[in-house]
């Protein structure tokens, strides 16, 4: 079971959670809220170069650039830090 860095939707509280890959879209906060999950930034890792990443479906991904990996935060409803795109 994979764990996921996540963003409450409700009260902006970050968090970490472990969740099946069927059960991500409905982590919840200790408020009750929703939340998103966030593709964070390792420092070990560039991200801007090609690298395969489990995140996004449970299966292993090439993310080939920053375009591709925009594309792929909207097509799975998640944000990335790595981008810049945290809501």
């Amino acid at each position: 079971m994979p764990l996921y860095d996540c963003m409450c939707n409700r009260c902006g509280k970050e968090f970490e959670a472990y969740a099946s890959v069927s059960s991500r879209k409905n982590i919840r906060c200790e408020c009750g809220g929703t939340s998103e999950i966030l593709i964070t930034n390792h420092k070990t890792k560039d991200w801007f170069k090609p690298h395969v990443n489990e995140h996004f479906n449970g299966k292993p991904i090439e993310v080939r650039s920053r375009r591709h990996l925009k594309e792929l935060c909207k097509k799975f409803n998640v944000t990335s830090r790595a981008i810049g795109d945290v809501r």
